[in-house]
This record gives structure tokens, sequence and C-alpha cells, in this order.
């Protein structure tokens, strides 16, 4: 088994929040709760495994929630996008994943990310979803 967000973490119950949120959209089988690095190392987002289909992730970082994003690229794809931007590529450690169910619509998609700005408040990040 590999690293995993503890409940000891600070940010453990917001993901919490999160993953119960999610409930029944989450794709079975898939650990909301894996702790993926993909910062600094060559290739980047290499230990992130390639999870096709609708994805929300977030990114965090000590105390803080960097970002909070959505994909239906594989996440792995998504990420080393993510992370030709040196900024990301030195400040990104790790990222959670919500992988969801292959029935899921845009519009829940949509939803969650929107719900992840809210309760994880990321100090990063543009693009709001429009659910």
């Amino acid at each position: 088994m590999g690293a995993r967000l503890l409940p000891e973490h600070p940010l453990a119950n917001s993901w919490a929040v999160m993953i119960e949120a999610a409930g029944p959209l989450l794709r079975k089988g898939h650990d909301a709760w894996a702790l993926y690095p993909i910062g600094q190392s060559r290739p980047a987002a290499s230990a992130v495994p390639s999870i096709p289909g609708f994805t929300v992730y977030a990114v965090p970082a000590g105390p803080d929630w960097l970002y909070v994003g959505q994909t239906r690229q594989p996440l792995r794809q998504r990420l080393e996008q993510h992370l030709r931007d040196p900024y990301k590529f030195s400040t990104w450690p790790d990222v959670v994943a919500l992988a969801l169910d292959e029935k899921v619509t845009g519009y829940d998609v949509d939803r969650l990310e929107r719900l992840g700005h809210e309760i994880l408040r990321p100090r990063s990040g543009r693009r709001w979803a429009r659910a």
C-alpha cells in the first residue's frame, strides 16, 4: 500500500467531507485517501496511476490546499500538463483524487469541483465550475 492522507493530517476532515459528498458517484474500488507524490521528480507525476474518466483532484501542502480541479483525461496526463509550470512543479508535492463512476454527468463533476473550492478553499486556481 502506498502513501495515504492520514486521519491526523490537518486536511483530513475537509477531504472526508469531499469523499462523503461524492458518495455513490465514486468509482467502485477507488481509494480516495491515496496520496500520490507529483512534484519535484522526473518524470513528473510518474507515481500517479493513469486514472481514466472524470476525476476531481486536489493538491494538499502542509496545512493548506493549493488547488482543486477536474479532468476527463487520465489523471496522470492532466497533472503532467500542470507540472510543466515551474511554479507548480516546485510547490505541488502530492495529489489526492476522487475517481468517479463512468455514469457520472458533467453537471455532477462541476458540482463536486465547485464544492471542492468552497470546502477546501485552495490558495490558487482561477477557473470555477459552472454548477
